[in-house]
């Protein structure tokens, strides 16, 4: 299961973490697993992820997640470039910032369905906002992603 596995993948990332090793990464170590044959243990189904983030769309709108927060995270894991990111986060574009919203959570829906380890980077993003709706809203995703599954 997804969950066993990413929980089974979050111990075996901080126990490794803790080892200080330097084939480790800190960022996200809760979420991607230290070797690359546990990250094949854990991999995401692009599929059921594509549908868990559809169905969380409006989830994530009302999660409270700022849209220059989640364009620099989205940057970051090269989700999206630098001139997407100042188009999403450009107030002077004449769009509202719930349509520039729209606009990246339409790039993250498209991302997941070709690659589903975007949807482990959306989970971590949810993590790091570290609020009450971002943390509810990331065990939900988790869940409906085993039922899903």
């Amino acid at each position: 299961s997804a969950t066993t596995a990413v929980q089974t993948g979050a111990q075996t990332g901080a126990q490794t973490g803790a080892q200080a090793s330097p084939s480790v990464s800190t960022v996200g170590s809760s979420l991607v697993p230290a070797t690359p044959t546990e990250r094949r243990r854990v991999e995401v189904i692009p599929e059921v992820a594509y549908r868990v983030m559809s169905e969380y769309t409006s989830g994530i709108r009302r999660c409270g997640i700022d849209l220059h927060f989640l364009a620099e995270k989205l940057l970051e894991k090269k989700i999206i470039n630098v001139r997407q990111k100042k188009k999403a986060t450009d107030e002077h574009s004449g769009r509202t910032t719930d349509q520039r919203m729209d606009q990246l959570l339409d790039i993250i829906r498209g991302s997941i369905k070709k690659e589903g380890k975007v949807f482990e980077y959306i989970l971590e993003i949810l993590k790091d906002e570290d609020t009450i709706l971002a943390n509810k809203l990331y065990d939900d995703m988790i869940n409906k992603y085993e039922q899903f599954k």
